[in-house]
């Protein structure tokens, strides 16, 4: 999914739950798509997004690491006492080294969780499933609910290899998401 799909995508769902999540005392961003040097550039800066996420916000980074993977960070600043940090990859991978310490750097109170749970079983939509994470996310918020509760383990998302069936209601699932995706930007 390119760069564009992927902001159309997130740009889409912050309109949708951004008056919801404030009426929750909230609020919700994004930043813009990043690859690998965009992003430890701005880990390393003070001008951007992250240097300014503070009590109240929720933050979706989109970040495509190795030019073909996308994988989403959700900073999480709705309690004052903690933020986290939530490292989720699509096909449930850890996280990259060079990002925990530019995420240790940039947020050194801060609560780093890997959630490993792999819900992407093809190589074309991880885009389209870090926009569902985060959806997920959201809904999980609106229920005052931790990070530490947060799983990607929904029925209508999750798929079990072993299971053909569910790996094509998985595929049919998020084509049908991407294809809301695409139309956003055409």
């Amino acid at each position: 999914m390119e760069d564009t799909h992927v902001h159309a995508r997130f740009c889409q769902i912050i309109r949708e739950h951004s008056r919801s999540c404030g009426a929750r005392g909230f609020q919700l961003q994004h930043a813009y798509p990043l690859n690998r040097p965009s992003f430890l550039d701005a880990m390393k800066r003070s001008d951007n997004i992250f240097a300014h996420v503070g009590y109240h916000d929720l933050l979706f980074a989109p970040i495509n690491w190795s030019g073909y993977h996308w994988f989403l960070l959700i900073i999480d600043c709705r309690h004052n006492d903690l933020t986290t940090i939530l490292f989720v990859d699509p096909l449930g991978k850890a996280a990259p080294p060079a990002l925990k310490s530019a995420i240790s750097t940039r947020y050194p109170t801060a609560l780093f969780k890997e959630l490993v749970d792999r819900i992407q079983y093809d190589s074309t939509h991880c885009g389209a499933w870090c926009a569902v994470i985060a959806k997920e996310y959201i809904l999980l918020c609106y229920s005052h609910g931790t990070p530490s509760k947060f799983r990607i383990v929904n029925p209508s998302i999750a798929a079990n290899t072993n299971d053909t069936p569910k790996q094509l209601s998985n595929l049919a699932f998020i084509r049908r998401e991407r294809l809301q995706f695409q139309s956003l930007t055409h």
